[in-house]
């Protein structure tokens, strides 16, 4: 129940300790989480030196190459920038510049457009940590001022590519550049005012790769009210849009997906008209083309977050034991596994 208890989730309830050993709960290994992919997924982790950040480029191209997936369908290509070490608690300035410079370095050895890519989401990663997490409270003018400059530094970093991606009147595109449109996307929806800018990004970038779960999600988020929806109506709209073009694919899973990601953030219940049936449904409909733990973990979450509590408790009672933290929103294993204690509990004693 992440709307409503979402304090809740933060306390530190030592009872617990007992019911995940009676309950055989515990957290999910890297490579029961990320499959095949684990791998490349830590080299990302880990990638904090021009070297390593090079030699994880070339790790993305041959992945890109070989059309690796998640194990929930997300094409690497539309992922593998997010996956990079992220820039937590940054005290300043001095702290933001010395997180970018390996990968200004990175970039200025191989100017091509994934290290672009990069280089634009470390950017963007500054821009976050300055920003603030919590999107619904006003933060005060000269953080938002900051965050501003970093996200139209990152920006500019991408652009320098642009001569590189152009797409010419066939709309042929080198698979290997995915992670550049991607980003631009992504650049759109951080710079951009307007509701139709972000439309009008979405839709160039989509039709490169019309199954794209991972923009689907994304421009999901962008079309809440909050951000650039008119209201709480756009993000359904869009949702049941999804669904439909996408149905040969992922049956109802596209509308899952999205609400999965509005679910995993903690976006309050009442800012959707999320429909149940279908949030259920379409979680169903992708765990039966990926069975994953992510996606069985996600589908409990989001179940929980819509207030379906015998749902959630039939999930449980099913067997789900092992925690992927992320698909919960925690920030670490501790947090994850609070907070899926806490919605089996709440399930059990209320479904």
């Amino acid at each position: 129940m992440v709307s409503l208890f979402g304090n809740l989730f933060r306390r530190k309830d030592h009872s617990h300790d007992k019911l995940r050993e009676a309950e055989g709960f515990r957290i999910a290994t890297p490579e029961e989480v990320w499959g095949d992919i684990a791998p490349l997924r830590k080299q990302a982790s880990q990638a904090t030196t021009p070297e390593a950040i090079l030699a994880y480029a070339d790790s993305v191209r041959a992945a890109i190459a070989r059309e690796d997936t998640t194990p929930w369908g997300v094409k690497v290509a539309a992922a593998s920038h997010y996956w990079i070490a992220d820039c937590e608690n940054l005290k300043g300035p001095a702290e933001a510049e010395a997180h970018v410079a390996p990968f200004e370095a990175a970039y200025r050895l191989r100017p091509d457009p994934y290290t672009a890519v990069l280089l634009a989401q470390a950017c963007y990663d500054v821009a976050d940590e300055f920003r603030g997490t919590d999107w619904t409270v006003n933060t005060d003018d000269a953080s938002l001022d900051l965050s501003q400059q970093w996200n139209m530094r990152g920006y500019k970093a991408l652009s320098a590519q642009d001569e590189a991606v152009k797409i010419d009147e066939t709309g042929q595109f080198d698979p290997l550049n995915y992670p550049w449109y991607a980003q631009y996307y992504n650049s759109v929806s951080r710079l951009t005012c307007t509701h139709d800018d972000v439309v009008e990004g979405f839709n160039q970038v989509i039709q490169l790769d019309p199954t794209n779960l991972q923009l689907l999600r994304e421009h999901g988020q962008d079309m809440l009210p909050r951000w650039y929806g008119k209201d709480e109506h756009s993000l359904e709209r869009f949702a049941l849009w999804a669904m439909e073009a996408t149905q040969q694919t992922y049956g109802r899973g596209a509308y899952a997906y999205i609400y999965g990601l509005i679910a995993i953030l903690g976006v309050d219940v009442d800012e959707t008209v999320v429909n149940v049936e279908l949030l259920d449904a379409g979680y169903s409909d992708l765990r039966q083309r990926f069975p994953c733990l992510n996606l069985e973990n996600e589908h409990a979450n989001a179940l929980s977050w819509a207030d379906a509590e015998s749902r959630v408790l039939s999930l449980f009672n099913e067997g789900l034991r092992v925690i992927d933290y992320r698909a919960w929103g925690g920030d670490d294993e501790a947090e994850g596994m609070e907070y899926a204690l806490n919605a089996y509990t709440y399930a059990r004693d209320n479904g």
